[in-house]
């Protein structure tokens, strides 16, 4: 198995989930209501792990076979959940308010 590669593609993804983070940033910027900070701290820290996993493997170049196919698509719904987290786990007081 060639993890490699998977880590290689992994890098390559978050680096572009990572860009997700700038529209709610923009509107936290607009609305003026202090998560935009949030959002942009969540960005640069998506984007520098997904930039590390992928210059630590970019000369990497292999082919995939189909157990690196399962195992991208499992990782890349597990650690893109878990990076979408960011801004929660970064903001000083999450305010939900869960009452209806």
């Amino acid at each position: 198995m060639h993890l490699l590669v998977v880590v290689k593609i992994l890098g390559l993804l978050l680096m572009l989930f990572s860009l997700s983070m700038l529209p709610p940033a923009a509107f936290g910027w607009y609305d003026g209501d202090g998560t935009a900070v949030v959002f942009l701290e969540a960005f640069a820290f998506i984007l520098v792990a997904g930039a590390v996993c992928w210059l630590l493997t970019f000369r990497v170049d292999r082919r995939l076979r189909l157990r690196e196919g399962f195992i991208i698509v499992s990782l890349f719904w597990t650690v893109l959940g878990l990076a979408g987290a960011v801004p929660l786990l970064l903001a000083p007081s999450p305010d939900l308010d869960l009452s209806v």
